[in-house]
């Protein structure tokens, strides 16, 4: 294994269906976005408020040197006011391209494949098949270690992405029915910070339940 994946990496490889190449929720970028958001307040560049609003501000100007990360975080420090939480996850999922540019990540890491099909001989569609399952078999044994193991020891981004699958509705398609209600009350603890009460956990967490409320906008 190389560099770690970022968050949104890992959040996109669990929201591809491996073979076909095709996405498994529908509002899957809003949960990127969580992501991308989730990861700038892991690193400190930004904070958000605890109250209702939960308003955004810069803490850290100090590029990530990631490029999407960085190009959500310009448009955070570049915005001419503090907005709220839920405005940059639906300005964040709606940055051109955004699903194409992370898939492209991961085929050029030699994770992913790009393939385009012709559909009704009119539509052209991209797929994105999984060549190389070592990463994402990682990443659903490290969260399987955390939410089927009571004793294990829990970090950060572990939490925060287990808390970005289960408001995504991403654990469904990623862990078995059995599992998933066997320890039903252990996931929804992570889901929801109280095992791991790090300011910037909590944070991040809160940023993927304005995801949740966004997605549940825009299907209303």
């Amino acid at each position: 294994m190389s560099k770690p994946l970022s968050l949104y990496q890992e959040t996109m490889l669990l929201a591809i269906r491996d073979d076909k190449g095709t996405f498994s929720c529908g509002y899957f970028l809003y949960a990127i976005a969580g992501s991308i958001i989730s990861e700038l307040l892991l690193l400190q560049r930004i904070v958000a408020g605890f109250d209702k609003h939960q308003i955004v501000g810069v803490v850290d100007r100090t590029p990530t040197g990631d490029e999407i990360l960085d190009e959500a975080f310009c448009l955070i420090h570049d915005s001419a006011r503090p907005k709220k939480m839920q405005h940059w996850v639906v300005k964040i999922a709606n940055l051109p391209k955004l699903k194409h540019r992370i898939a492209q990540q991961l085929c050029d890491l030699g994770i992913l494949h790009h393939d385009e099909k012709t559909v009704l001989w009119i539509f052209s569609q991209q797929r994105y098949p999984e060549i190389d399952g070592t990463y994402e078999d990682n990443i659903r044994q490290r969260m399987a270690d955390v939410m089927f193991n009571e004793d294990a020891k829990l970090d950060d981004r572990t939490a925060v992405l287990i808390a970005v699958a289960c408001h995504a509705g991403l654990l469904k398609a990623n862990f078995s029915p059995e599992e998933l209600r066997q320890y039903k009350k252990r996931i929804q603890q992570l889901s929801q910070g109280e095992l791991l009460a790090t300011q910037a956990t909590l944070s991040a967490i809160k940023a993927i339940k304005a995801m949740q409320a966004t997605v549940a906008i825009a299907v209303t």
